[in-house]
């Protein structure tokens, strides 16, 4: 889509403040002093050498034209001098013309920014340009005088916000350049790649023609503003070097005389023509145009030189240059464009030649591809002078001697030139990074270019054989970490780079503190300042919050200086892929954590730890993406250790669940399913594996389980004994007994909370069980003080509910209750913050309601401080309303009478006394209107509190009761899991005798400490024996894994289509390739010739037509029944002669046998055409069989892959039928 700057109509502020008076005062233009005719044009023999008319030239003294104003510069936009008509002037006596004395140098008067209105909207492309002569200094000077590269960096910012790493120059034909269909779809991904990649600059002529607007197009596909020191500028740069005398409205590009020193702003047409030299009109898809001026009105050649001299100053070394390397490009073309390619090779710019865009391009790839340095150069020379006219049409005889010469010069510098396919090869990019390549010596500065593409495969093929088994890649794997190019991170692990001795503790701190806008963890870190250091210490804290656990003795370092302890520097991390497999995760370098993930030797806990790490986040941040992010994150890691774990269930059910049970130092001595607790995995808690684990697990506590029923039965039963028959007025020994009992359990759960890690052992019954312990033993303290036993009598109260209750702790072990308790727990969160809203909404009304029915004096009865008082309060203020909604309405205390306020010659405030002194006003008080607010009020409190809060709170609970019925099961899983653990760490005996046993472990855990030997040697080998046994098993699931991925890639139904959709595609261009072998328009004929054949050649209805348009018509319907994609064959006008039958064959043979050998015939058909006129007839209709063939064959392929897709439908609406019955089985069971 068209691309325009942000409010970038006329008078917007684009781009930073310019004084107009440096561009003038610095840079100069050319103009012709002196008018003599020419001679050699007889058509117009007033036009001077220059090519102007005399009444064009400008003052000799000042520079300034006659006729130049303000209304053509600022009051008229798209106004253009019409200087056609021609003034009688007398030339100079001597009659001679000298270009260095007649043409003269002045301060520039064209400068400033072009709006170009191309948008219907009524917005502009805005363009910064500039008029400079072509002896203009190009190169950067220590003095800072002018030049074009300080103009470039130093007035435009060319180098905000990044610098590029590559300039890519185009050369090609600007009038009759044409690329259409797949190749410009081709161009165009490559260049936009490209341009990604590497931030590149973009270099062409400028021009609203040929190979500048295609270029244009793509720039305008992916430009984008970014805002650099408070100004909005383009982020792609595309730089048009035009000269200035052939531009179309060049003098609507001319600054005003009288506002020489103000900042310039022209508009732009590029649909207006004026004058006989008008050529070139601007594209206004470009960002910046130096308009190259040598005094002349009708020569290109300056600016191909100034344009020269430019790359060759770019890619200099700094100072004086920029340091950038330069390709340049060739499309197509004409002698123009192997000049231009001729003089960058000799600056040592190296040539990427796009062969398949047709004329020079074809010409010089088929040249330096057939190049043969062993043979003679006349003979060279005389092959390539032949097939200049088959490639290039437009030159006379002494212009193709020129162009051979120049190609054949092309040739001798081979190794600067790169070949590109564009008909076989997608990937333009990677050729042009091959350019770049050979002008490079040092290996690893060619590796570094490789990464900064991001292309390993070059870098794999072409520049690892060349690097030195000693040669320092550390560097290289930072950059690779740091941008996230996980190819190159392989890539150097497989040449045998060792990333133990390249991360140490120095190295991965550094990385945790590298500066990044989008990284979040100085916001989990809860850092302040940007300023403050990343310590290993503040990871280590981290962890410790969101996995529950971390014990790392190197990531103790708490200095917070640059240089941190010296014992930590040079150490190496045991298991360093797993510290860089955190370090991607925190910095949201997920692509990175996926490919560390398989590195890490225990990557099934590495799993579980990332669902830990990104639960944390979910839980500490409330950034949208960033949690949607770590949403799908999660889900993702979690579904890798479930695939994980089910493969080794099904391969070993002992070494599965061995590895359930295996525990992780490290993670501070928790199993995986517990750190699966941690990260709140319920998938993976109901895992085959996870399930076998638990099911050994209950066998264990069985016991306990209905040991711990039994007590909480019998507690329950003398509860209520208790505050039924047997509460006195002090203490009985009952209640006695009672205390005992629950200060016990007290002292058994604050025993198990610490010996149970927090996320662990969290669940709504853990906060129950503390508060039932909290309420009783408050209600017995309570008890044995005198002055307030009706308090404790209440909590009393409170508790036998709360016991009761406790009770459905035990029923979760049958899955069908406990899904119902579930959906009840999850809800009375819900419900706390429901009563929250709706109290607001008591308070509200019962306040009003008072006002209203009550009176001051009444009211002040209340602020009594007595108990009494405020319990009357809070039921007249909460209650009475509450009471309200559920039907309760009584209305007769809404009547109006002895309603108002104190008034007349007693009333008055007596704030905190008696209202005796207005009792008698009181008394004497007449209704008012009071009532009737009173009563709108509660029909207006009834609406909000019984329609919209009670199906509020309706709709709360549906939705919970849906979320959890749809993964019940699961849910069912994940908290049996954790009941099975809470009973693991109980003794058998209930309180108080569970003391006992606590009492027992810890006499015992102290005898063993002090007794505490070394671990025997042969135990120490047994136990990492198994560890690596395990080890080893958790490895193969995860090439295992990765095999199943692949295959499951390969042969989905969406890669099958995709890659038929691709032989399909490709099939009419390389069967057009292989037709246009012999193609008379591309091979040059014998001179015998029957010239009726060019006739028939060109007839409608010859065979070429009819096969273009028969392939169109196919992919057409391709598109339109079976993959809904466009396939349009665009013929060209010239193929380089090739066999197409190899290509095909390679292509399409598995697939498209038929259609291979229909191939064949077609081309034997179309190469002899033009050798028997006579079988014209029956060629053709032996042609229009085979395409009908050809047509069946590919409606052939269209079945098939119909009735792919109609069995994958059918299996898909059988799927769903039978998680419809099995819904409709769940829900009458229940």
């Amino acid at each position: 889509m068209d691309w325009f700057w942000q409010a970038a109509r006329l008078g917007a502020n684009v781009g930073p403040a310019r004084r107009s008076k440096d561009y003038h005062s610095r840079f100069h233009r050319k103009e012709c002093i002196n008018y003599v005719p020419a001679p050699t044009n007889p058509s117009e023999p007033e036009v001077c050498y220059c090519g102007l008319y005399e009444r064009e030239h400008v003052n000799p003294s000042t520079g300034f034209h006659p006729l130049h104003s303000r209304r053509f510069a600022l009051h008229e936009p798209f106004t253009v001098l019409n200087l056609q008509q021609p003034k009688k002037q007398t030339p100079r006596q001597d009659g001679k013309w000298h270009q260095d004395r007649d043409i003269k140098e002045f301060p520039t008067d064209a400068y400033g920014m072009l709006f170009f209105k191309q948008d219907p909207k009524g917005f502009f492309k805005v363009a910064h340009y500039i008029r400079l002569s072509d002896e203009t200094r190009i190169w950067r000077s220590p003095r800072g005088d002018p030049s074009v590269l300080q103009l470039m960096v130093g007035t435009w910012n060319l180098l905000e916000p990044e610098h590029p790493k590559l300039v890519i120059s185009f050369a090609g034909d600007e009038e009759r350049f044409s690329l259409e269909g797949a190749k410009k779809k081709t161009f165009m991904t490559g260049l936009i790649r490209s341009v990604e990649s590497t931030n590149a600059w973009l270099l062409t002529d400028g021009s609203d023609a040929g190979i500048s607007k295609v270029v244009g197009q793509t720039v305008n596909e992916m430009q984008t503003t970014i805002k650099t020191d408070g100004h909005l500028m383009p982020y792609i740069k595309c730089i048009g070097v035009a000269s200035y005398g052939s531009c179309r409205n060049k003098d609507s590009l001319v600054n005003a005389e009288d506002v020489i020193k103000s900042e310039n702003k022209h508009f732009y047409d590029v649909t207006r023509s004026s004058g006989r030299l008008a050529k070139v009109a601007l594209n206004g898809d470009h960002t910046h145009f130096l308009l190259v001026d040598d005094g002349f009105h009708n020569s290109l050649s300056s600016a191909d030189s100034f344009r020269s001299r430019l790359e060759e100053a770019i890619q200099k070394t700094m100072p004086e240059g920029l340091d950038i390397p330069v390709v340049m490009l060739l499309l197509d073309g004409s002698l123009r464009a192997i000049d231009r390619c001729l003089k960058a090779l000799r600056r040592r710019v190296p040539v990427v030649v796009v062969q398949g865009s047709g004329r020079a391009a074809d010409l010089l790839a088929e040249a330096v591809l057939n190049h043969d340095d062993t043979r003679s150069e006349d003979a060279t020379l005389k092959e390539i002078l032949s097939k200049v006219p088959i490639y290039i049409d437009d030159l006379d005889d002494h212009m193709h001697m020129e162009c051979a010469k120049k190609v054949l010069e092309c040739c001798k510098t081979g190794n600067k030139i790169t070949v590109y396919d564009i008909d076989r090869d997608s990937n333009m990019d990677k050729a042009i990074l091959s350019a770049l390549l050979t002008g490079t010596a040092d290996p690893e500065d060619e590796l570094r270019l490789a990464l900064e593409w991001d292309r390993a495969d070059v870098a794999e093929s072409s520049i690892f054989p060349q690097i030195d088994d000693n040669a320092d890649l550390g560097g290289i794997m930072k950059q690779a970490l740091r941008e996230e190019k996980t190819d190159f991170v392989d890539l150097l692990i497989s040449w045998g780079f060792d990333i133990s001795k390249f991360l140490t503790v120095e190295e991965l701190r550094g990385l945790y503190n590298l500066v990044e806008p989008k990284v979040h963890l100085k916001m989990l870190l809860r850092h302040t300042s940007q300023e403050d250091k990343i310590t290993l210490s503040d990871i280590d804290k981290l962890l410790k919050k969101v996995v529950g656990g971390h014990v790392h003795h190197l990531y103790q370092d708490t200095s917070k200086a640059k240089e941190f302890s010296t014992s930590f520097v040079s150490v190496h991390f045991e298991d360093p892929f797993m510290e860089l497999f955190i370090w991607a995760i925190l910095t949201r370098r997920n692509k990175l954590a996926d490919f560390l993930w398989e590195m890490c030797n225990f990557p099934l806990s590495a799993a579980v730890v990332a669902t830990c790490i990104y639960n944390g986040i979910l839980a500490s941040l409330t950034d949208t993406d960033l949690r949607r992010e770590s949403q799908a994150m999660k889900d993702m890691f979690e579904e890798k250790a479930i695939e994980m774990s089910d493969l080794g269930y099904r391969k070993s059910y002992s070494n599965a669940v061995s590895l359930m049970q295996q525990r992780y130092s490290r993670w501070g001595g928790l199993d995986i399913l517990e750190l699966a607790m941690v990260g709140q995995d319920m998938r993976f808690v109901s895992s085959p594996s996870a399930r076998a684990d638990e099911i050994q697990r209950w066998k264990n506590v069985r016991k306990k389980f209905w040991s711990r029923i039994a007590y909480r039965v019998l507690l329950l039963i003398a509860h209520c004994c208790l505050v039924l028959f047997n509460l006195d007025e002090t203490p009985t020994l009952l209640e006695g007994i009672l205390a005992v009992i629950v200060t016990s359990e007290a002292v058994e759960k604050m025993i198990q909370m610490a010996q149970t890690t927090y996320h662990v052992g969290n669940s709504a019954w853990h906060w129950y069980d503390t508060g039932l312990l909290v309420v009783f033993l408050s209600a017995f303290l309570l008890r044995s003080i005198p002055f307030i036993p009706d308090f404790g009598y209440v909590l009393y109260a409170l508790c036998a509910p709360l016991f009761s209750l406790r009770l459905l702790r035990f029923l979760y072990v049958w899955p069908r209750l406990g899904s119902k308790i579930l959906i009840f727990v999850y809800m009375v969160p819900r419900m706390v913050e429901f009563l929250v809203f709706l109290l607001l909404f008591v308070l509200g009304y019962g306040i009003a309601t008072r006002v209203l029915v009550s009176h001051t004096c009444r009211n002040r009865e209340y602020l009594s401080f007595s108990f009494k008082s405020f319990t009357d309060f809070i039921s007249e203020i909460i209650f009475f309303p509450y009471w309200q909604m559920f039907g309760e309405l009584q209305l007769d205390s809404l009547e109006a009478a002895n309603r108002t306020t104190c008034r007349g010659e007693k009333g008055h405030w007596r704030w905190l006394t008696s209202c005796e002194p207005c009792r008698e006003v009181v008394d004497t008080a007449q209704p008012i209107i009071y009532d009737f607010f009173a009563k709108g009020l509660l029909a207006f409190y009834l609406l909000i509190a019984n329609v919209l809060l009670l199906n509020l709170i309706i709709a709360i609970f549906t939705t919970i009761y849906e979320q959890v019925q749809t993964r019940s099961i699961e849910h069912w899983n994940f908290e049996m899991h954790r009941l099975t653990r809470e009973y693991e760490s109980k003794p058998v005996l209930p309180p108080p005798f569970g003391l006992l046993a606590y009492v027992w472990r810890g006499v015992m855990q102290t005898l063993s400490q002090a007794n505490k030997k070394e671990l025997d040697p042969a135990e120490d080998e047994v136990c990492n024996e198994t560890d690596v046994w395990l080890s080893q098993f958790e490895r193969q699931q995860v090439r295992s894994y990765n095999l199943m991925r692949k295959m499951n890639g390969e042969t989905s139904l969406e890669n099958t289509l995709l890659r038929l959709n691709k032989m399909i595609e490709s099939l009419p261009s390389l069967i057009n390739r292989g037709l246009r072998r012999d193609d008379p328009a591309t091979v040059q004929r014998p001179q015998t010739m029957a010239s009726d054949f060019f006739n028939f050649r060109f007839k409608p209805g010859t065979l070429h037509d009819r096969l273009s348009e028969k392939s169109e018509y196919l992919n057409q319907y391709i598109e339109t029944q079976m993959l809904g994609k466009s396939f349009v064959v665009h013929s060209t006008s010239e193929y380089k002669v090739q066999d197409a039958t190899k290509s095909l064959a390679e292509v399409v043979a598995k697939s498209f046998g038929i259609l291979k050998q229909m191939a064949l015939e077609v081309n034997f058909l179309h190469t002899n055409l033009y050798r028997s006129l006579t079988r014209q007839e029956n060629s053709q209709r032996r042609q229009d069989l085979m395409l009908d063939e050809m047509a069946q064959g590919v409606q052939k392929t269209k079945a098939d892959i119909e009735e792919v897709m109609n069995v994958m439908q059918e299996m898909a609406g059988d799927e769903t039928k039978r998680k419809k019955e099995k819904r409709q089985k769940s829900n009458s069971d229940d």
